[in-house]
């Protein structure tokens, strides 16, 4: 049974990716999404947080943001991103820890983006849901964003079985497990702690690359 929240695998090919990879602006969608469904700040775990460019844009907008990730560089890009800012953490995520290091209904809004198909297994997505229905207060707000099937890891991956492919990711030429959410009802059912707002999606195709996520938007029950 895997207890953890992290795969070691994906730490090592995120600390190549961080090395690889450099945002100097937040996600236009997330920006998008952020005032359309959180609409007023509160205090925001940014799961996943990578270099820190969400989480400065969420600082801007008046929000509290607290930053996990599983790489100290990534960690390192945050806290050298966001040095002139307060009102945040940041903090490493490690393959032994089993619970999100946050007391329980201390979140008002959790944004997930493009993270938790790294997980490689329903039973850690499952798991990781678990903790984020645990540190969001009642009623609070979750965005996720997830591969879908029409997805690169799906469509150009080796299907594993339960969900899973093998995927080549592109920037480090290096191969690893994606977790796949099949359609809405898999979502759904997957995500039955939450009360779920609505699923859409995101959809691009550039330089030989397809990138269909879905967009969760969900609220814990009280």
């Amino acid at each position: 049974m895997e207890n953890n929240l992290v795969d070691q695998d994906v730490v090592d090919i995120n600390i190549e990716l961080h090395n690889k990879r450099h945002r100097n602006a937040p996600s236009e969608n997330m920006v998008r999404l952020v005032q359309w469904f959180f609409k007023i700040p509160g205090r925001v775990l940014d799961y996943g947080c990578g270099d820190g460019s969400n989480m400065e844009f969420l600082l801007s907008a008046g929000y509290t943001a607290d930053g996990i990730d599983i790489t100290d560089n990534a960690i390192a890009r945050v806290e050298n991103r966001l040095k002139e800012y307060s009102g945040w953490t940041a903090k490493v995520l490690r393959p032994e820890d089993e619970k999100l290091p946050y007391d329980d209904n201390v979140f008002d809004f959790i944004l997930c983006n493009q993270v938790v198909y790294y997980l490689g297994s329903e039973e850690r997505v499952k798991r990781l849901l678990i903790e984020f229905q645990r540190v969001l207060k009642p009623t609070g707000k979750l965005i996720i964003t997830a591969m879908s099937r029409f997805n690169d890891g799906a469509t150009r991956g080796v299907p594993l079985g339960d969900n899973v492919y093998e995927w080549e990711m592109g920037p480090v030429g290096k191969k690893i497990k994606v977790y796949i959410f099949r359609d809405e009802k898999h979502i759904r059912e997957t995500m039955n702690m939450f009360n779920i707002t609505e699923v859409g999606y995101m959809d691009n195709y550039y330089c030989g690359v397809g990138g269909h996520h879905w967009v969760i938007l969900a609220e814990n029950k009280v």
